[in-house]
């Protein structure tokens, strides 16, 4: 069952850096805007590709209004919802 999480719980912030384990010893940086999750207290994230390994990495919008609307949107609870702390 799915559900769709309300827009409030959502804001566009900057990522400046977020470093994401790959693997020990390397890592990758997510730059741009992504949606924070208030109530999670986490970024919204989603499966990326880096170094032919599937990550958790937010989500990066390029900028500031893309990512407010998304957030505006609300999210669908479900398996393409997960977060990041």
């Amino acid at each position: 069952m799915t559900a769709l999480i309300p827009a409030a719980n959502f804001s566009a912030r900057k990522l400046a850096d977020f470093r994401v384990d790959v693997q020990p010893g390397q890592y990758m940086l997510c730059n741009g805007w992504g949606i924070w999750d208030g109530a999670a207290s986490a970024w919204v994230a989603g499966p990326r590709d880096a170094d032919g390994l599937t990550v958790l990495a937010p989500w990066a919008f390029k900028s500031r209004k893309v990512a407010q609307l998304a957030a505006r949107d609300g999210l669908i609870f479900g398996p393409g919802y997960q977060i990041v702390g």
